[in-house]
């Protein structure tokens, strides 16, 4: 049969998003109904990947003739019979095939027994484009479950799925086929899946829509209008630890507890004290649970003893003003409830329709509830309110918050009716893992069923492919260390499923669940499972034998973080043990139903392998290929960058020193490759860089090995960039310095996505500093002033931080130019400031209304527009002020009839007085030299018992002088005195003081 070929012209590739090349095979596959393809649907998921991030989360090198191909395998005998290849750009076959940047090359479907013969890449012309669109109207890689997303049109969705059932999946799929455009807002927990999310919605989201990702800290801080860090659960765990050094009372229920009493507090003493009734409870005026509260509400679970104690121990921190530190999350969500219902939402969000969160189990009841808040506050005035989607697992709970789909349901509830998607098959594990997976569900039955989590184990697994499944008996440390770090070269990731304070040899080369939770990697290694495995079973005889409650509730915390570390790999899963009883134990709790492992002799290919160190160790380097270990690397780093920019740097390292020298032996010849490698590594030294840990003589190296990878990338536009960076690193950087910064940013943005957070510091520093130390010279401030103009012009509209502190410089220079009375300059230098805080609007107004104050009238300055500025400045004294110096007092005393009453009534009486002295000096009848004298005796009494700095004077004559303050202290509220000469002259001289109040 004839299909139709599409050919493809030399166009540009698109803006977001990949372009794929089809030769003749794969084109056919995908299109003509008589090929037998078995594999079309994983055929489909690998495009997907490749068109939104050019890499599938398993990629394989070439060996031989088909050098310069990469191989995605779709499944077979094993899983790793059938390879698409591709090729990206900069490779040999791309190169042959005329492809531009930003395009893919696919090749062939081969068997792996082909790994060595050669494939021709076909001429341009011959090639074929299958498009994004036709990707995405593609619905055959989801399954049914998934699919039923594009129908449910219900207000509030709730997505539930176990690990590697595709809830994350189904969110996109979701905004892929949405019917009409608009606008949505996409909630993720960490920055890492909210790299992701970009990603996979620029290159696939429905044509039309704006879909904006945020991670939960920035929708905290864009509510709550200021920046909100929520650290680590180490970070966390530490400062709960040190808070409690002074606590003198005993504690014996908790102490070998600590992460788990930061669970306790976090999730329960603060993260349910709602400020609204909730379940029985009344509203919650402090962020904490009322001690006897939370008693009542966690005896049940915990026991009495222990609930007890927790509550004094939270009430001790509490009076310590350490629970933010403790639980910055749920703190920072009441600061954003109070901002959001005393600001309303903010502007750019008000035409949001549909609002999207995944991973709502991180999420405790007082940030669902802000969550709820920011729908009523969109919906408000509109016809139909937002949609909201949310995703989640109970059992993927391993962030402090012990959360309840029915809690979720409860709060939720005001938004209207709900609709359930439950997600049954497992469309990320291969069979041998999803096998480990599901055994590992029985570890429930050791947790008392009311804390079970809801839902089954039982999953459908995916055929298709099989994985492998290791395990490995370490039995010295130096073998593990030595194991840890051949894992590492390989890109694997290492997972300890235990307490954030576990201490540990590899504590520091390992993540925890929390840290792994959400992503995919394609070789994990979980660290000591049978531990895990043990303690859940002692806290379950602990509660049989004596009822400890609490003891249940840490037993199924330790289940979670167990399943979470499980279910990360993609294709290789290796469980390392310390002991033979612990490997006895693992291979009987989580491998029990796989087939009888291979013992004999390693081979990666088999599916269940159980070796030594040794063994594993040797056998992983020779089954190890550079161009697989490259794909690898590239693949995770981007996954580590935001969070952990030094475990990126490391894996970045160990990428470009599998580049080798170009031309010799053994070196790495996909050119993409290479350049990838060398990008990726500048990347993570300039973030690396750019943290609070980072000192001057170190971020400066890192920065110079940026811009040698960026020369070696051939990227100049962000080795110029990284050069500018270096030079403003010190805390006093020049301007010049500064404004070359921002004039190499906005040469290079549309390729610095990746080093904006260090760029965006760096301004932000810069801002501040200037402001400390502004110049006399009008024109060095003028130089200030369009530093600040540029850093606004480049920064994206969520860094509100940033913004506002470039609208303060600005103001502060204005304040500077009015102080030298450069009244025009300062009036120049106003316009376009954007009034994003309340003070900084105030400030405007009154240094507006101080230079057409002052001005020359015939210039073009106005005293009646000072007015009406003092006025709306909230500043009537200053407009009363200004017309009484101007000896205008009709024009003072309209001012004051509305605002002060003795100003007024003195205003009155100096009126008459004048009228009264009018009519004595008027023609006519004239007063005797006696009636004169007298008249200008009283005159003169009535003048010096109003003098300057009379303590006795009206309200309107009291002194005030100014507090002098820089801006970010806290400054006086108290007017300026129009008759105080002190305060006049304080004034002329320093009017920044005198307006930032």
């Amino acid at each position: 049969m004839e299909t139709s070929r599409r050919h493809v012209p030399a166009t540009p590739s698109p803006a977001s998003g990949y372009r794929l090349l089809l030769q003749k095979d794969v084109f056919e596959s995908l299109t003509d109904p008589c090929q037998a393809q078995p594999y079309r649907k994983r055929l489909l998921l690998a495009m997907r990947h490749l068109a939104a991030r050019g890499r599938t989360p398993i990629a394989k090198g070439t060996r031989g003739a088909g050098d310069g191909w990469s191989r995605a395998p779709l499944g077979g005998n094993g899983g790793f019979q059938w390879y698409l290849w591709f090729a990206r750009a900069g490779t040999p076959p791309a190169r042959a095939a005329r492809l531009e940047d930003r395009e893919i090359l696919l090749g062939a479907i081969r068997h792996h027994e082909q790994n060595d013969l050669p494939l021709e890449p076909d001429d341009r012309e011959l090639l074929s484009e299958y498009s994004i669109a036709e990707l995405r109207e593609d619905r055959e890689p989801f399954t049914g479950e998934q699919r039923s997303v594009l129908t449910c049109g219900s207000s509030v969705l709730f997505v539930k799925g176990h690990p590697g059932t595709g809830k994350t999946t189904t969110l996109w799929l979701g905004l892929e086929g949405r019917p009409r455009p608009g606008r949505v807002l996409y909630v993720t927990y960490g920055e890492r899946l909210a790299h992701e999310a970009r990603a996979h919605l620029a290159a696939f989201r429905t044509p039309g829509d704006e879909i904006e990702v945020v991670t939960f800290a920035e929708l905290l801080g864009k509510l709550g209008g200021r920046p909100v860090s929520l650290g680590t659960l180490q970070d966390q765990v530490a400062s709960m630890s040190a808070a409690l050094a002074d606590y003198r009372q005993p504690w014996s229920v908790w102490r070998e507890h600590v992460a788990r009493l930061h669970t306790e507090l976090h999730a329960h003493f603060v993260g349910r004290a709602l400020p609204e009734p909730w379940r029985d409870r009344a509203p919650c005026s402090n962020r904490w649970l009322y001690p006897e509260v939370y008693v009542e509400l966690r005896s049940e679970k915990l026991g009495k003893k222990p609930a007890e104690e927790a509550a004094r121990l939270g009430s001790f921190l509490a009076e310590r003003g350490s629970l933010g530190e403790i639980a910055p999350g749920p703190f920072a969500a009441h600061d954003a409830l109070e901002g959001l219902r005393a600001r309303g939402c903010p502007p750019e969000w008000r035409d949001v329709d549909e609002i999207v969160v995944d991973e709502v189990q991180d999420l405790t009841p007082i940030e669902v509830l802000l969550l709820r808040e920011l729908v009523q506050a969109i919906g408000r005035g509109r016809e139909t309110p937002p949609r909201l989607v949310v995703a989640g697992d109970e059992a993927q709970t391993v962030r402090p918050t012990d959360f309840e789909w029915a809690e979720l349901a409860s709060i939720l509830q005001p938004l209207g009716p709900s609709a359930e998607l439950v997600l049954t098959g497992n469309v990320r594990s291969p069979k041998t893992l999803g096998s480990v997976i599901r055994a590992s569900w029985r570890l429930y039955q050791r947790v008392a069923k009311d804390e079970r989590p809801r839902g089954s184990g039982d999953v459908a697994i995916d055929e298709a492919t099989t994985g492998r499944v290791v395990l490995c008996r370490v039995g010295k440390s130096d073998d593990l260390e030595r194991l840890a770090a051949a894992l590492r070269k390989l890109g694997a990731v290492i997972v300890r499923p235990r307490d954030p304070l576990t201490k540990d040899p590899l504590s520091n080369a390992s993540d925890g669940p929390a840290e792994v939770k959400g992503l995919d990697f394609e070789l994990v290694a979980v660290l000591d499972a049978s531990k895990a495995i043990a303690d859940i079973e002692q806290l379950d005889q602990r509660y049989q034998d004596g009822g400890e409650k609490a003891s249940s509730v840490w037993a199924r915390s330790l289940a979670d973080g167990l399943r979470v570390a499980l279910s990360r790999s993609t294709e290789t899963l290796i469980l390392i043990e310390r002991t033979s009883e612990g490997a006895a134990l693992v291979r009987e709790r989580l491998c029990g139903a796989l087939s009888a492992p291979s013992e004999v002799e390693f081979d990666l290919d088999d599916g269940f392998v159980d070796v030594e160190a040794a063994d594993l160790h040797s056998g992983l380097a020779e089954a190890a290929h550079r161009d697989e270990i490259m794909a690898r690397l590239l693949n995770d780093i981007p996954k580590f960058l935001d969070e952990e920019p030094r475990r990126a740097l490391e894996l970045a390292r160990l990428a470009a020193g599998l580049r080798g020298r170009k031309g010799l032996p053994g070196a790495l010849i996909h050119e993409t490759q290479r350049r990838d490698a060398a990008r990726w590594r500048a990347v993570a030294a300039v973030r690396v860089s750019g943290t609070e840990d980072t000192t001057l003589p170190e971020a400066a190296r890192l920065l110079d090995e940026a811009r040698r990878y960026f020369d070696k990338a051939e990227a100049p536009e962000l080795a110029n960039l990284a050069r500018c960076l270096r030079a403003v690193r010190g805390e006093r950087a020049d301007t010049r310095q500064a404004t070359a910064l921002c004039d190499a940013y906005r040469s290079a943005r549309a390729v610095a996505d990746d080093v904006q957070p260090v760029v965006v510091r760096a301004l932000w520093k810069i801002v501040v500093s200037a402001s400390e130390r502004l110049p006399n010279d009008p024109g060095r401030l003028r130089e200030v002033a369009d530093l600040a103009r540029a850093v606004e012009s480049l920064l994206p509209a969520d860094r509100f931080d940033v913004l506002a502190a470039c609208g303060d410089l600005r103001l502060d220079v204005v304040g500077k130019l009015v102080e030298l009375r450069r009244w025009g300059d300062a009036l120049e230098s106003l316009r376009g400031i954007d009034d994003r805080r309340s003070d900084g609007r105030r400030r405007r107004l009154l240094f507006e209304a101080r230079c057409h104050e002052s001005g020359d009238v015939e210039l073009g300055f106005d005293p009646e527009r000072a007015a009406a500025l003092y006025l709306e400045a909230g500043e009537p004294e200053q407009a009363i002020r200004m017309w009484r110096d101007r000896g205008d007092t009709s024009r003072a005393l309209a001012v004051a009839e509305g605002s002060d009453d003795l100003t007024a009534a003195l205003l009155r009486r100096t009126i008459e007085l004048t009228r009264v002295l009018a009519e004595l000096s008027a023609p006519g009848p004239g007063l005797t030299p006696a009636e004169a004298e007298r008249v200008r005796a009283a005159f003169d009494r009535m003048m010096a018992s109003r003098a300057p700095g009379d303590q006795t004077a009206t309200h309107a004559t009291r002194s005030r002088k100014p507090a002098r303050a820089r801006r970010g202290r806290v400054m006086s509220e108290r007017p300026l005195a129009p008759d105080d000469d002190d305060a006049l002259d304080d004034r002329a001289t320093s009017p920044t003081a005198w307006a930032a109040r």
